[in-house]
């Protein structure tokens, strides 16, 4: 399955997002990163007494909820560029042979 390789999720959020992939994977990490602190947090709130029952409790969750989202990617993964990348500025450029102004070899007007 595509989701259990993080890759492929990454390389998924790039290829949908074309030329904003870089805005919507820093906000894909934000949301990793707000998971990884609070995942502790919530995990300590649920161990209980730290048995074994309750750890195997812990995994068997993370392991559905991982396999319920896999699952879910696996249906829904596409490649194809989305609507919001239509950009006609870009597309203009492109067909004119046109580079942006940040690659051209002039000097930049200030």
């Amino acid at each position: 399955m595509y989701g259990f390789n993080g890759g492929g999720f990454n390389k998924c959020a790039t290829l949908v997002s074309r030329q904003y992939s870089a805005f919507v994977l820093g906000h894909i990490q934000i949301l990793w990163c707000i998971a990884m602190l609070l995942c502790p947090i919530l995990v300590n709130a649920m161990i209980g007494e730290g048995t074994i029952y309750d750890w195997r409790m812990i995994f068997l969750l993370h392991a559905f909820l991982s396999l319920i989202t896999n699952v879910y990617f696996c249906f829904v993964a596409a490649s194809d560029a989305a609507w919001w990348t239509d950009d006609e500025r870009v597309k203009s450029r492109m067909i004119s042979g046109d580079t942006f102004w940040w690659w051209k070899n002039e000097p930049q007007q200030v």
